[in-house]
């Protein structure tokens, strides 16, 4: 068997299994934060068995937004990988079609949906930024309620909003493509090394 093509096929199985990875951390990330805030608003409507605890609720919040920026953190190195994998293999299938029979992830990028959204992470991503403004807008708005604050809540509130607005920054970097853009850079040096072999 040629180095190319095992090469090719440990990159394609690779690039899978990252695949797999971004949508099961998406599918638990986003139902986790989900649960989170639905706790949190259970809590606030101040059933009869439930006393609401602002401190509390703020933590959890905190908790609840720093796991979905640390998972998306995760699906974001992994979609990386994911696409370094597969800039390989077609690479490979540029440099050797005369020896590879089907070149599919050529023939993928000619795919009509495919050329309007390349990328399905770009759908989570939307989906993570709606999720990080729905946390703000409960922090703020318990911020609001609670007439009275002590020390220990002002400080807290403080950390809170500080993590959230860095958190907020790197996502809308995610959202507008600044890492993309400088991936796509990245992607030619990949190929030329590629092509060297």
């Amino acid at each position: 068997m040629p180095n190319f093509t095992l090469e090719y096929e440990r990159a394609q199985e690779s690039a899978q299994h990252y695949n797999t990875m971004i949508w099961t951390l998406v599918s638990i990330g986003i139902a986790f934060s989900i649960l989170i805030l639905k706790t949190v608003l259970y809590e606030e409507l101040k059933t009869e068995w439930i006393r609401y605890n602002f401190l509390i609720g703020l933590i959890t919040l905190f908790l609840g937004f720093y796991s979905l920026f640390y998972f998306g953190l995760l699906i974001e190195k992994a979609n990386e990988k994911m696409r370094f994998k597969y800039d390989i293999c077609k690479a490979i299938e540029e440099k050797h079609k005369k020896d590879l029979v089907f070149l599919q992830h050529l023939k993928t990028d000619l795919l009509p949906l495919h050329k309007i959204n390349p990328k399905g992470i770009v759908v989570q991503r939307i989906m993570r930024f709606l999720l990080f403004i729905i946390y703000g807008g409960v922090i703020v708005s318990n911020v609001i309620k609670q007439n009275q604050l002590s020390c220990t809540e002002v400080v807290i509130i403080s950390i809170i909003g500080v993590a959230y607005i860095l958190a907020l920054i790197w996502e809308s970097a995610l959202l507008i493509g600044v890492y993309d853009k400088k991936y796509e850079k990245l992607k030619k040096k990949i190929i030329m090394d590629t092509n060297k072999k």
